[in-house]
């Protein structure tokens, strides 16, 4: 990103992706008026060191993960619009297991 823009969101990350446990979680910097699918390109570049982009992974899974916004279930894909807020924390949980 150009410069700083103080504008920070908790991101997590946790379930099962190709039969692996993800846990991950991290502040992210964003821009103003950014949204939710732009954030978790973003999210991939900051906190994934190993290159597997997990979270644009989660969200390719044949089942759409869980998605909260500050506790708050959004439905995806219809939710990616969101405008994201500073402070923010987002939630993706994925399926665990199924029977």
């Amino acid at each position: 990103m150009k410069g700083r823009s103080d504008l920070f969101v908790l991101v997590r990350l946790a379930g099962f992706i190709d039969g692996r446990p993800v846990q991950i979680e991290g502040r992210v910097e964003i821009e103003a008026g950014a949204r939710l699918k732009q954030l978790f390109g973003r999210a991939d570049k900051v906190l994934d060191r190993a290159g597997a982009r997990p979270f644009r992974r989660a969200l390719r899974q044949s089942v759409w993960p869980v998605i909260l916004v500050n506790g708050e279930r959004l439905d995806w894909p219809a939710g990616r619009e969101r405008v994201l807020e500073p402070d923010d924390q987002v939630s993706v949980l994925l399926m665990a297991g199924g029977g």
